[in-house]
């Protein structure tokens, strides 16, 4: 009801005219973090952005199969034609931890470490250039290194 009074009713001709369909400029692939809002953080309003959210923002490799992320990046360009991508991260990602806290030799299994165990090379590569640093730098270094594309 808030939402009907506080925003629908400002704008029924948007939301009449989305209803009819959606013609958005981006997809946004974002982490699935509480703190984290897309829209709130591009300034997005309904019909803008196609987004999905998963945990450390992660793209699956297309070798990987299927998965939600697949099937909406493939859903975002093929059938609305959508121009821009964009991925948002943050800092203080519990995906990221996750995925630096992994084991090498570690063969307990859970879905989190299924998932993030996709981007081992960002983990890899951190290790590699930032190694000697604290597990805090270490996870901070590989979340700005995983959005600069070094992944």
């Amino acid at each position: 009801m808030s939402f009907k009074r506080h925003n629908y009713l400002d704008d029924a001709i948007h939301y009449y005219d989305l209803a009819q369909g959606q013609a958005p400029k981006f997809m946004v692939i974002a982490c699935a973090d509480s703190r984290v809002c897309p829209s709130k953080i591009l300034g997005f309003q309904p019909g803008e952005a196609f987004t999905v959210r998963n945990i450390a923002n992660l793209v699956p490799p297309f070798q990987h199969g299927s998965s939600e992320t697949s099937a909406a990046l493939e859903f975002a360009v093929n059938s609305l034609e959508v121009p821009n991508i964009l991925v948002v991260g943050h800092s203080r990602c519990g995906g990221i931890r996750a995925l630096m806290s992994m084991k090498r030799d570690d063969s307990s299994r859970s879905l989190i470490s299924d998932w993030v165990s996709i981007a081992k090379s960002a983990r890899l590569s951190t290790e590699a250039a930032a190694g000697n640093l604290s597990f805090e730098k270490q996870c901070r270094h590989c979340e700005k290194d995983r959005l600069m594309g070094h992944c």
